[in-house]
């Protein structure tokens, strides 16, 4: 006969399997992180598997913060073009007229 806590268990790990399958989804390079370094070391014990999500996670917001200033930059480099198109000094820096 099966207990309480059996019945409940397969449910609770359908939950976890799904969540996990999201968060790796979501972090395509913690993955790639993590699979290189089993790849080179074999195995990883919970401090580095720690280690390595942070040096990942780090590293994507870095790229994604160099990759919004490049847009910004962009964006002012239109409006500074747009301006001397019109003929209308100093609307880049929030001034009209």
């Amino acid at each position: 006969m099966r207990s309480l806590a059996q019945d409940a268990a397969g449910p609770l790990i359908a939950y976890a399997e799904t969540e996990a399958e999201a968060l790796l989804r979501a972090h395509p390079v913690v993955v790639t992180a993590l699979v290189d370094a089993i790849v080179e070391k074999g195995t990883l014990i919970g401090a580095e598997v720690d280690v390595i999500i942070m040096q990942a996670m780090v590293a994507e917001g870095l790229a994604w913060e160099r990759q919004r200033r490049a847009d910004w930059n962009r964006v002012e480099r239109s409006a500074a073009s747009f301006s001397d198109l019109c003929g209308r000094p100093g609307v880049t820096d929030g001034q009209s007229g």
